[in-house]
């Protein structure tokens, strides 16, 4: 499930700005193996992003060791390092 949603927030201040129950987000899911990745994105850049996980830590079901695909560049004196993986690598 995706969903997309323009907001306006006030400098200097918060709001709710979306209310989600677990049963329309895990209707048939499993919860140790399940989380919400949420989005802010403001001007077309990506501004925080959180994982929201429906269980306690010591319960989750996580890839132990997700493979994870680097990918080193350097472009005029600069470094970047890339990290991919196709499962989640949790505090990576």
């Amino acid at each position: 499930m995706e969903q997309t949603k323009d907001i306006q927030v006030p400098a200097q201040s918060s709001a709710k700005c979306l209310t989600l129950n677990h049963a329309d987000l895990l209707p048939k899911a499993d919860p140790r193996s399940s989380f919400l990745v949420v989005d802010l994105e403001s001007a077309g850049k990506s501004v925080s992003r959180n994982l929201v996980f429906f269980d306690v830590t010591h319960n989750l079901h996580l890839p132990v060791r997700p493979a994870i695909q680097v990918d080193p560049n350097q472009n005029g004196g600069q470094n970047t390092l890339t990290l991919q993986s196709d499962q989640l690598a949790r505090d990576v």
